[in-house]
């Protein structure tokens, strides 16, 4: 590929979005951003990368905004921390946007899925197939269980990302937050007994690696507060659910 500076490859991003290229778009983007070349951090970038991430949501592409966010991390984090943020939350409030407007279309406001992980296991199918599961059914698990995935696999990769470094504490409690948001909104109790699960990992992982540069501190009192906000939201969200135990 020839060499690109941020603002030329979104101008080029934009011309191939235009002729519905967007896969093509997307490539473009990631193609910059993971360049050696690009290892300083500008302002040039950010527009970049929320462009980028616009387009995972709407080609649904988890594992591009997964390669896309370290690499931004990478780039962002020791100068502008912020930055990282924001990308982050808006790529996450698209993916939520989109799953709330597909619920509006579904006639079933809650699809009946065990796991959104497993959306098409071979067992799932067939009971499917002999349940007497009505094509309206169908259709409203086709609308809304991609979308229910797309958002929860984005929770989950962002906490990964953001676990354990005190420069993104705050926004991974906000993540955190969300995920139980999202967890009774959808009445996910599979995703909230995971979410519960990566959170407690995390923590004993921060504990672990304390001496690490950056590592969160947890005699911190700002930071036993932010930690305290989402265990809270997380017992309020168990008893909403009936899953206090």
């Amino acid at each position: 590929m020839v060499f690109m500076k941020p603002e030329s490859a979104l101008k080029r991003a934009d011309e191939l979005i235009e002729v519905g290229r967007k896969q093509r778009a997307l490539e473009t983007l990631l193609e910059v951003i993971k360049s050696r070349r690009h290892r300083t951090w500008t302002i040039t970038h950010e527009p970049l990368m929320e462009k980028l991430l616009e387009l995972c949501v709407d080609l649904k592409k988890n594992q591009i905004a997964k390669d896309g966010l370290h690499q931004y991390k990478t780039i962002a984090q020791t100068v502008s921390a912020k930055s990282l943020e924001l990308v982050i939350m808006k790529f996450l409030n698209q993916g939520e946007l989109r799953c709330t407007n597909a619920r509006k279309e579904a006639t079933n406001a809650l699809v009946d899925i065990d796991d959104l992980e497993v959306l098409q296991s071979p067992e799932s199918l067939l009971l499917s197939a002999v349940s007497g599961e009505s094509q309206q059914d169908r259709t409203d698990r086709d609308m809304l269980a991609p979308w229910l995935k797309f958002v929860w696999e984005s929770y989950k990769q962002c906490l990964d990302l953001l676990k354990n470094n005190n420069r993104v504490e705050k926004i991974y409690q906000e993540v955190a937050q969300m995920g139980f948001r999202f967890c009774q909104q959808y009445n996910r109790r599979p995703e909230f007994r995971k979410l519960c699960d990566t959170i407690r990992t995390h923590f004993s992982q921060s504990q672990k690696y304390s001496k690490q540069a950056f590592s969160v501190d947890f005699t911190e009192p700002t930071t036993q507060a932010l930690h305290l906000e989402t265990r809270l939201m997380q017992l309020d969200t168990a008893i909403a659910m009936e899953l206090w135990q």
